[in-house]
């Protein structure tokens, strides 16, 4: 058995895969949470999963389960791919195989920050109001000369550090494949030189 023609990367992008898949098919697990006071309002968003809840009441939004249920398809599909990929990381298709998956995660990931990062300046540009990515803030509302003061939570959960350690591996699966599998001679090659070795065939001679 050759060694290193496992990905061996590979194997720990998989299990992250799976956990999340796990995470949010079982608990809904999102990546990262809004607060509003003692209960007034939550909001718990990841590219698989939405909750959105008033006074304990849910709000459902149609047009984000059709995203997240896309989002959750897509990373199954890709998980699919990858243990395919992983039976035979050096065979005729691994490239293709390799190159249509591991930029999904990255995508996910950095789709988050970004998605967050714009409401956070769009919302900023629009209301007096400051909710912060991650931290602590008040929100001072006045009406009929009753001034209110709410607090405002937000924070990421483990689970986004999962998915960004999912999105390194997937970088560190593509990266060890070009630079130790892809690299290698092929299995005719090999064979070859080895049948050289015994002294089964003649070595090739250059002049």
């Amino acid at each position: 058995m050759n060694v290193r023609k496992n990905n061996w990367p590979g194997f720990l992008f998989a299990a992250s895969l799976m956990a999340l898949l796990y995470l949010s098919f079982a608990y809904k697990a999102h990546w990262w949470q809004l607060g509003i006071a003692d209960g007034v309002g939550y909001v718990a968003v990841s590219p698989l999963d939405v909750d959105i809840k008033l006074m304990g009441a849910p709000i459902t939004v149609p047009i984000l389960w059709y995203v997240t249920l896309g989002s959750k398809l897509t990373l199954l599909i890709v998980a699919a791919i990858l243990l395919i990929y992983l039976k035979n990381p050096s065979g005729t298709h691994s490239k293709k195989l390799i190159d249509a998956i591991y930029k999904k995660p990255i995508y996910m990931v950095t789709g988050m920050v970004l998605l967050h990062a714009i409401s956070k300046l769009f919302y900023g540009s629009i209301s007096s109001f400051n909710i912060p990515i991650v931290g602590t803030s008040t929100a001072v509302i006045s009406s009929m000369g009753v001034t209110l003061s709410v607090p405002i939570t937000t924070s990421f959960t483990w689970v986004f550090w999962l998915a960004i350690l999912s999105a390194c591996l997937a970088l560190a699966t593509k990266i060890y494949y070009d630079r130790t599998i892809h690299a290698q001679p092929n299995d005719a090659i090999e064979l070859r030189e080895e049948r050289e070795r015994k002294g089964d065939v003649a070595p090739d001679i250059i002049l």
